[in-house]
């Protein structure tokens, strides 16, 4: 399929209920979309682009790395 040139790295995923209500496994699948799958395109992207001597990696992110959103947890 040809060399990697570029890597835009957009993936992410949130769990849109109470912050006490999120349960183990829909906090790993989170942590294996928006962290894991993210570190390991760039890791094998990289390694394409660093035999072939260029290439870009681009990561963006959600609005939420610039404002908060409101914590659903009511006491």
């Amino acid at each position: 399929m040809g060399a990697v040139d570029v890597l835009i790295n957009n993936a992410g995923i949130s769990i849109r209920h109470n912050f006490l209500d999120i349960t183990p496994a829909e906090w790993d699948k989170v942590m294996a979309v928006n962290l894991t799958g993210v570190f390991y395109m760039a890791q094998t992207a990289a390694r394409h682009m660093w035999e072939k001597g260029s290439g870009v990696i681009v990561h963006t992110a959600s609005t939420n790395g610039i404002v908060g959103q409101t914590l659903l947890c009511r006491l």
